[in-house]
């Protein structure tokens, strides 16, 4: 009974490559099962993933996005694409806050409380390994005038952490 089975199988063969069909679509042409793909995307059971919809920003967002724009464009203006830390041109410049942005939201968008760098110096300042960074005084002087607070708590913080 099984051979009688895969005799019936066997008599049916693939449209694309007359091997061995398993299925068929309407029309009753038959596939193997490597081009049984045809018949899925006819029946739509093949159907893509739904994309993801593109993420909106708010107002609030669009206003700081703009703010950051154009304080980093005046900085460019004055100083080029140049990075403050290791004085070298680049390309692509990154503005880096002196206080951190969820610090104090009211200095996020100060032009003194932002400097150009790139991003491997950026990158330095922001994980505690700022003592590496040649202008780094400046940095900090800037910081301390702008808020002595945050300078204390960033200086300790960072000895506990070089320990």
């Amino acid at each position: 009974m099984i051979e009688k089975k895969l005799k019936k199988m066997s008599a049916k063969k693939c449209i694309i490559c007359s091997g061995d069909a398993f299925t068929s679509n309407k029309e009753g042409e038959h596939y193997c099962y490597y081009h049984r793909w045809h018949v899925y995307k006819e029946r739509g059971w093949a159907r893509k993933k739904p994309q993801k919809p593109i993420k909106r920003v708010s107002d609030k967002q669009k206003i700081v996005n703009q703010s950051k724009f154009t304080i980093k464009q005046k900085l460019i203006a004055l100083n080029g694409k140049r990075c403050f830390f290791c004085d070298r041109l680049f390309e692509h410049i990154t503005l880096a806050h002196i206080i951190r942005q969820n610090a104090d939201t009211k200095m996020r968008d100060e032009e003194e409380n932002c400097i150009l760098s790139c991003i491997n110096c950026h990158d330095v300042f922001d994980n505690k390994d700022f003592r590496k960074l040649k202008n780094v005084e400046k940095v900090l002087e800037r910081m301390k005038k702008l808020d002595e607070k945050y300078y204390h708590r960033f200086i300790t913080k960072n000895k506990n952490h070089e320990n």
